[in-house]
């Protein structure tokens, strides 16, 4: 990050936060690193302001966007599309 402030001083920063594993998998248990990660990202995000895109909040708590525990169905990935879509254009037209 300071590498790219430095570089590009001007450049618009977006941290997306990982999407959290189906709730109701056994794989589930690696949904708190996932957590811990987010927080971290949350702090540098805001050292550097950045916006973030929160991804991981979509999916939190709705299993039946799942097809497994890591993959969504089509629903899911088109609500992340459009998120992605709507923070980029924010970021945009904040120029």
């Amino acid at each position: 990050m300071q590498y790219i402030k430095k570089k590009f001083p001007s450049a618009k920063l977006v941290w997306a936060l990982s999407t959290p594993l189906k709730s109701t998998s056994d794989k589930n248990k690696l949904n708190p690193r996932v957590d811990v990660r987010s927080k971290v990202v949350r702090g540098l995000a805001e050292k550097y302001k950045a916006k973030i895109n929160d991804l991981h909040l979509i999916s939190k708590g709705h299993p039946e966007y799942y097809s497994d525990p890591y993959h969504y169905k089509k629903v899911a990935v088109e609500l992340q599309a459009k998120q992605v879509v709507e923070v980029l254009n924010s970021v945009v037209s904040d120029q």
